[in-house]
């Protein structure tokens, strides 16, 4: 369930509950975005709660399947006084903007003496403009896409966007593109070969 409650919220950018009921009790697990605070909005809910525990970001619930409705209600009630009536954006948060020259294995090493990197410390997130499509993105499983880079400089970079195929809708990715990107930097190591990944957390065009 917290699985399917991450996908949800990664994928439509709203707070999400997965629950599952069984003999008259429905489990559930929920994970938030940046601005929401989950524990606070199950606290409201506390009454028809039958237990539940977890912090800001993610949470596990249990509930009498007949309170479902009440519970779904409270919660877009809370939703509604923190976001309002706008629509809610992404964020985002960028720890440095890199240059295309700086981006190398030695640096994502130095990174990695950072680890261990989950809640509370996660990777740095980077943020590279000047860089090119070499060619069309290739697609992977029918939903990712690997990307082939370069810069000005001819220098080249790989690069995967996980579920990039529904998150690139609406762009045109062909070959010779100009693009910014924000991700994550990596090691792939295959066969003796150590490179760097690029993995892209989000895409625009920069011409």
């Amino acid at each position: 369930l917290g699985l399917a409650a991450s996908r949800i919220a990664e994928r439509l950018y709203r707070p999400a509950i997965a629950l599952a009921v069984e003999n008259g009790k429905a489990s559930g697990s929920g994970r938030s975005i940046e601005g929401f605070d989950l524990l606070g909005a199950l606290d409201s809910c506390a009454d028809i709660l039958v237990q539940y525990g977890g912090h800001r970001a993610a949470a596990g619930m249990t509930i009498e399947s007949q309170n479902i409705p009440e519970f779904r209600n409270r919660l877009n009630n809370y939703a509604r006084e923190v976001f309002g009536d706008d629509e809610v954006q992404r964020v985002i948060e960028i720890d440095a903007l890199v240059s295309p020259e700086s981006l190398t294995v030695e640096l994502v090493r130095e990174i990695e003496l950072l680890e261990p990197f989950g809640h509370g410390n996660p990777r740095p997130m980077f943020a590279t403009r000047g860089l090119y499509l070499r060619q069309d993105p290739f697609v992977m499983k029918e939903k990712h896409l690997k990307l082939h880079l370069s810069d000005d400089k001819g220098r080249r970079f790989e690069a995967i966007w996980w579920n990039g195929v529904e998150k690139s809708q609406g762009q045109t990715l062909t070959s010779g593109l100009g693009i910014k990107i924000a991700y994550t930097a990596e090691i792939d190591s295959w066969q003796g070969n150590t490179r760097l990944q690029l993995v892209i957390t989000d895409l625009k065009s920069d011409n």
